[in-house]
């Protein structure tokens, strides 16, 4: 039997609950495992059923785990943590953590530069821009939706890239340009119908959504990227200071 921490203040149901998130984290629970029973949870933690239940509940809710019925409960998402400390792309950073990323194609269009796009961009309105729409998922499970706008004249090598599973980091790096800073803005959304169809949400639920611009040499920005995120498989994580001489001065002179 598992022992679990009897002190008053910490719920039987959340320490099941962060024990199992932890195995799923560790990579001891991979995408597509199936749990025990709640009868042989229950018994393995020496608690209820009902005990048992509530902290796979959490894990459900959050998207980690899913009851199917006639199966039983599934791991169907393993969190990725950002390391906000690196400039890194979703691609570089699960394979980083040994997760399986992958991405779906949806979209790729030239469009021409609205005012506001050329802006990002700096290009000049109606300059000609690659739209670039990626399905991300983990283990084959959808978890983030990245839109990605390119000037094509600073990078046309794309227009013959295949874009399915590979960063657009490197591929620029491979084209020689050189990625160097970002500037990402992060805040809750909620999900509109198109987005929640393909994260597999209902239309409305909570998206962690996120626009991000990156400069190559002499701050020229090379992409203006738009993401909607299921929350439950990301982590944030930052290094903070509270004395700004201890920070790195990574970037200067810009606003």
């Amino acid at each position: 039997m598992t022992e679990l921490s009897r002190i008053k203040g910490i719920p039987l149901y959340v320490q099941i609950r962060e024990a199992i998130r932890e195995q799923i984290e560790r990579g001891e629970l991979h995408v597509g495992d199936k749990l025990p029973s709640e009868e042989e949870l229950a018994e393995q933690f020496g608690v209820s059923r009902m005990t048992a239940r509530r902290g796979l509940d959490d894990l459900v809710q959050e998207g980690l785990l899913q009851r199917k019925h006639g199966v039983g409960t599934l791991v169907v998402s393993r969190r990725i943590t950002r390391n906000y400390t690196r400039l890194t792309s979703f691609y570089e950073q699960a394979a980083e953590e040994g997760l399986e990323p992958s991405s779906k194609l949806l979209d790729f269009s030239v469009v021409q530069a609205s005012a506001d796009l050329a802006s990002r961009l700096m290009v000049e309105p109606g300059a000609p821009v690659m739209r670039i729409t990626r399905l991300r998922l983990l283990g084959g499970e959808p978890i983030a939706l990245h839109v990605a706008h390119v000037a094509r004249d600073l990078c046309p090598a794309l227009l013959n890239e295949d874009l399915e599973d590979q960063s657009l980091y490197r591929l620029y790096e491979s084209h020689g340009l050189k990625i160097v800073w970002a500037r990402q803005r992060i805040e809750a959304r909620a999900a509109t119908e198109e987005q929640a169809r393909y994260l597999g949400l209902k239309p409305g639920a909570p998206v962690l959504y996120s626009e991000r611009t990156t400069y190559t040499t002499n701050n020229t920005p090379i992409e203006w990227v738009q993401a909607y995120a299921s929350g439950a498989p990301y982590a944030i994580e930052v290094t903070l200071f509270r004395d700004e001489s201890a920070s790195p001065n990574i970037i200067a002179g810009v606003e």
